[in-house]
């Protein structure tokens, strides 16, 4: 008999069969327990550290998404503001018979108009209040029209007061009284959050309800009152006054320091010195609540609401305060004699 032929190909494929890589061993045996668990273990940690890593760069754009956000809306407001201070006293025809431009009231909360600024309860966090007189001018010669170059808090244009003879010349005397009227305060919102507002004489048809006397109830005055910004925690206020004469700033007084002067000490007044914290968003959680310095200290150990903010509420949201002095435009007019 002769023996059986084994086709090459056919004892390859034996061979083949019988040789095994450590993969499929692998495959054929199965994963053990022990394996498995590590593996999950491994990826349940790779994941952890990219969820870790997605959320503290969300947190990061977040916080700087807020902090760019108060920068934009801080500086606006401080502009506004000084905006209005630089308009404080502004009147075609000045005269000694001209209440002060400017009175303040420190810590100051649901403030009242008339012959004095009035406070019905203290401020929210200590904040002051302001009250900015002035008037327009005649552009063009035309009474009818209003100032091209002042506006109020309001956004309006400052209007003017129409003269008793329309052939009069716009440079004619008015009467002893500006045409506008701004206070400043701060106060809680109907949810809670403290906002900046500004009490301006109210429009009809786009013309003002009053005189702007100061006066709320007297002379036919109808007041309105606008948000110019959300979170502002505290409004701070310092008066710089020329006492000698000079035409330069001798020292910076709150306002109740200057009220000791009487009304006229607010003639004096030749600079404003602004601090408020503004806040917005969630911030970092886990932010604890440090003082948050406002106005330099006149001297050592000096205390005062304008001198530091220690947040009281929403304490992991970002703040930023936002400080600036500004310079009055118009000099005041003491009758020829200094202030």
């Amino acid at each position: 008999m002769r023996p059986a032929i084994v086709a090459p190909w056919a004892s390859g494929s034996a061979l083949l069969s019988r040789v095994r890589t450590p993969w499929q061993s692998a495959a054929m045996q199965g994963w053990s327990l022990v394996e498995v668990m590590v593996g999950l273990l491994l990826g349940a940690l790779a994941s952890s550290a990219a969820m870790t890593v997605f959320l503290t760069m969300r947190s990061a754009y977040v916080l700087a998404a807020e902090q760019r956000e108060l920068e934009q809306r801080g500086g606006a407001l401080l502009e506004a503001v000084a905006a209005l201070l630089r308009h404080a006293g502004w009147h075609p025809a000045p005269s000694a018979a001209l209440p002060p431009p400017l009175m303040g009231r420190d810590d100051c909360g649901q403030p009242t108009l008339g012959d004095a600024l009035s406070c019905g309860k203290p401020g929210v966090a200590g904040s002051d209040a302001l009250l900015i007189r002035f008037g327009g001018n005649h552009p063009a010669g035309d009474p009818a029209v209003p100032d091209r170059y002042l506006s109020d808090c309001s956004g309006y244009p400052v209007p003017i007061a129409v003269a008793a003879v329309e052939t009069a010349p716009a440079s004619s005397p008015q009467a002893a009284r500006y045409l506008t009227a701004n206070l400043l305060y701060v106060a809680n919102g109907a949810d809670g959050e403290p906002q900046l507002l500004c009490r301006y004489p109210g429009r009809r048809d786009g013309n003002s309800g009053g005189s702007g006397r100061g006066s709320d109830s007297g002379g036919g005055t109808t007041w309105s009152t606008g948000a110019l910004a959300r979170g502002v925690e505290t409004l701070q206020l310092r008066y710089g006054v020329d006492r000698d004469g000079d035409g330069r700033v001798d020292t910076f007084l709150r306002a109740s320091e200057l009220a000791i002067g009487g009304m006229e000490a607010w003639r004096k007044v030749l600079a404003v010195q602004i601090a408020l914290v503004l806040r917005t968003g969630a911030g970092m959680p886990g932010t604890a609540a440090t003082p948050l310095p406002l106005l330099p200290a006149r001297t050592a150990g000096e205390p005062g609401d304008d001198i530091a903010y220690l947040p009281r509420s929403r304490l992991t949201a970002s703040r930023r305060v936002f400080a600036t002095t500004v310079w009055l435009r118009n000099a005041p007019f003491c009758a020829g004699s200094p202030c």
